[in-house]
């Protein structure tokens, strides 16, 4: 008689991957405004839920918008709206939990009636996890095997945060219009007990200058960062993706010798 023995494995996997956009629309008084320059748009992830065959996420989109008005002086203008949106996959089940980020793209502004509306196109990328199971053959009776290796991937989610600023001088500024952050992780590797980030902060600053002029500047700043990890060990293998998670810029002038001292404070989140 043939007597095999199987046991289940249990363990936390990606399900799949979802991709969605949403339309996110912010008014903006068009009596103000003559012509629209340039347009900054940042969507940051909210809440992310799963539900049957699909997942509920929502978030905050960042708008900085800089324009003449009627006088053509350089103005800047900044808004903010909420946003919530869901996209369907069958393989999805509420004991699932998933992780979005997000992107902007084609930004577009009309006129209606006294309103000006600048409209934005979020693209999210969600990724699903959940409990995964496997049977394996553990022994029997009466058996001649032949043996083979089999992989298994495992998903373990982690995040961190970093906060730290940075100063540079720079010519006098008159006011700050526009600035962007993105973080770029550059490596990442496990060691004993924790996940190990080296990467850079790109920094863009468009200033108006005490002359009505107007002026950008670029600087790239470096980061680090561990995130406590149990099962970093061995050769695990690790990716990462970080993200702006806050950032405030202040300028400080010195009139009489005609500069600026740019203090720029940031938190990057990574998971």
């Amino acid at each position: 008689m043939i007597k095999p023995q199987f046991e289940s494995y249990r363990y936390v996997g990606e399900i799949c991957q979802v991709k969605s956009q949403s339309i996110v629309e912010c008014r903006l008084p068009g009596s103000e405004i003559s012509s629209i320059l340039a347009v900054y748009a940042k969507a940051v992830p909210a809440d992310c839920v799963c539900a049957d065959g699909e997942v509920q996420y929502g978030g905050k989109l960042f708008l900085t918008v800089v324009y003449e008005d009627g006088d053509k002086k350089v103005c800047r203008a900044e808004r903010g709206a909420e946003f919530f949106h869901k996209a369907e996959n069958p393989s999805v089940t509420p004991a699932c939990f998933a992780k979005a980020a997000f992107s902007s793209e084609n930004v577009t502004w009309r006129r209606e009636g006294s309103g000006l509306y600048v409209s934005v196109v979020v693209d999210a990328m969600l990724y699903v996890y959940g409990s995964k199971q496997m049977e394996y053959f553990c022994g029997g009776e009466g058996l001649i095997v032949k043996k083979a290796t089999a992989s298994v991937c495992k998903s373990i989610c982690v995040t961190g945060e970093t906060e730290s600023e940075d100063e540079f001088d720079t010519d006098y500024v008159g006011d700050i219009l526009l600035h962007s952050e993105r973080a770029v992780v550059n490596r990442v590797q496990a060691s004993s007990g924790q996940i190990d980030l080296e990467g850079e902060l790109a920094l863009n600053i468009c200033v108006l200058k005490n002359d009505e002029s107007v002026c950008s500047y670029e600087r790239l700043i470096p980061f680090t960062m561990q995130i406590p990890c149990d099962e970093a060990f061995g050769s695990v293998k690790v990716g990462a993706r970080a993200s702006v998670k806050s950032a405030h810029i202040t300028a400080g002038t010195d009139e009489e010798n005609g500069v600026s001292r740019i203090v720029f404070s940031y938190s990057i989140f990574a998971e």
